[in-house]
């Protein structure tokens, strides 16, 4: 979903549900650490918020869930709305993809 490019991988475990998340801003749209900064700590507060929206869908209790969360949009400074709206979008896309495999 955009602005978000998502990998994922999903490896059953004897342990209960475990989700971990990686949030890579690239260097080459965002020529300043501040600027990578600021996005990535907006991507992790909207993933906060609304990771209930995965959690609450996974219907395995019983694998562990990495996601990417690559940043793509060439935009400079994204709002927390636009950032938070494709974040639900992706969250709850992603739980039907996992509860499909």
């Amino acid at each position: 979903m955009k602005p978000f490019k998502i990998i994922f991988t999903i490896e059953k475990t004897e342990k209960p549900m475990e989700v971990k998340i990686l949030v890579a801003v690239p260097k080459k749209k965002f020529k300043h650490a501040v600027d990578r900064n600021r996005a990535k700590r907006k991507i992790r507060e909207a993933y906060r918020l609304n990771k209930s929206h995965l959690l609450n869908n996974l219907v395995s209790q019983t694998s562990s869930v990495n996601i990417g969360f690559v940043y793509v949009d060439p935009e400079k400074d994204p709002s927390f709305a636009v950032i938070q709206k494709a974040m639900v979008a992706s969250l709850e896309k992603l739980a039907r993809l996992i509860n499909a495999n």
